[in-house]
Order: structure tokens, then C-alpha cells, then sequence
């Protein structure tokens, strides 16, 4: 790993050549690098609902503020990331909360995420990535489909499989990060999405009654 220093006041403001290795491509296919703009739209993209606590969507509005300045030191991206992390317990806490007589105190992140799974606060079809994938499955389906008519497409038979593998990964995610690894990898916007459509559907307004 290279040590990444502070950086100098004069350099403050400077982009990160980091991002240089992730150019985006234009609607008429010319290559070109990321913007401060760039950045800023894909996290601006990604937010959770005003019917979210105040508290909670602070934690959020933390992490996309950590990740914006990112751009100019791409350390931070871990950062970010934990913080994310923690606006998800913060709204999974929150969310207990509501039902009279729940314990203010926190049982762990894997225990509040299974809560939130057998309560139905949360659903498979909840995750944009899992809508992703469903959509992508369908649409190999019906490409065999056309070949023979006994490929069909089938719902998972676990509606809630997708929640399960995030209540087991999130929270291991989240500990290699407060216990200090190193490990590094710049697929952070992927976690943003999935917080914040975890974030989203805890308070949905069909399932904010007391």
C-alpha cells in the first residue's frame, strides 16, 4: 500500500489523478475523464426520502459529503463507505424504535437487519440491484424461450434471499472497515444504492404505523 500524506493547502482543491483510471464514455462514444460534475451527479443520483427521520437522513447527507470530497482524495472512499454504513444501523435503530417498549440500545447491525427481514420492513424487491439482476434472469429466459418453450422464468422461491445474503455481508463489510483494513476497492456507489433503498423502503409510508 502507498502511503497517501495530507495533502498541501495549495493542492486542496486539486482533483485526484486517482480518478484518471475511471473515464467515462459520452453518448457518441468518445472517451473522456471524470468531472467534479461527474462526481457530484452520481452521488446527488442516489438519496433517501424526506419521509426518513431528520437524524437518520443526516448520517446519509454525511456519507454522500465525505464522498463528494473524495474527488480530491480518493482515500476517503473508505470513509465514506463506514459512514454509510452507519446511517444504515442508525435508520434500522431508528425504525425498531417506533414499536413501543423496543430497547434504545443497539443488538448489532446482523440482528437489527434480520429484525427488519422478519418484520417485512424490508423485501428483495426493494434493492435496485436485485431488480437488476431479476430483470437480467427474465430476459435470458425468454431469449431460450425462443428456442424451447419449456425455459420459463420463475420468481425466487425465497422472496426474501436477497435480504438474507445482505444480513450476513453487510454487517462483515461494515466491521473489516471500523477495524481498520486496509483493503481497498472503488465500487462505493454500489453501497450508497444499497443503503439507501435499504434506508428507503424501513420507512416507506405503508409500513410507518406504530
Amino acid at each position: 500500500m502507498t502511503l497517501v500524506p495530507l495533502k498541501s493547502l495549495a493542492e486542496v482543491s486539486t482533483p485526484d489523478s486517482w480518478w484518471d483510471g475511471f473515464a467515462l464514455i459520452d453518448n457518441v462514444g468518445n472517451i473522456r475523464r471524470r468531472t467534479l460534475e461527474d462526481h457530484h451527479r452520481m452521488i446527488a443520483e442516489i438519496e433517501v426520502t424526506d419521509a426518513v427521520p431528520e437524524p437518520v437522513r443526516q448520517h446519509f447527507e454525511n456519507a454522500r459529503n465525505v464522498y463528494l470530497h473524495a474527488f480530491f482524495s480518493h482515500r476517503l472512499l473508505m470513509v465514506a463507505e463506514l459512514q454509510a454504513h452507519v446511517a444504515a444501523e442508525a435508520a434500522l435503530l431508528a425504525r425498531r424504535s417506533q414499536k413501543a417498549g423496543a430497547p434504545r440500545r443497539s443488538p448489532g447491525l446482523k440482528r437489527l437487519l434480520q429484525h427488519a427481514i422478519k418484520s417485512g420492513w424490508i423485501r428483495d424487491e426493494g434493492f435496485a440491484i436485485h431488480r437488476r439482476h431479476e430483470e437480467a434472469r427474465r430476459a435470458k429466459v425468454d431469449m431460450w424461450n425462443q428456442i424451447d418453450s419449456r425455459f420459463q422464468y420463475a420468481s425466487p422461491e425465497d422472496p426474501r434471499q436477497y435480504c438474507k445474503i445482505l444480513a450476513e455481508s453487510f454487517p462483515s463489510l461494515r466491521n473489516s472497515l471500523a477495524h481498520g483494513s486496509n483493503f481497498f476497492y472503488p465500487t462505493v456507489l454500489g453501497t450508497f444504492q444499497i443503503t439507501a433503498d435499504l434506508i428507503n423502503q424501513l420507512f416507506a409510508s405503508n409500513h410507518c404505523a406504530p
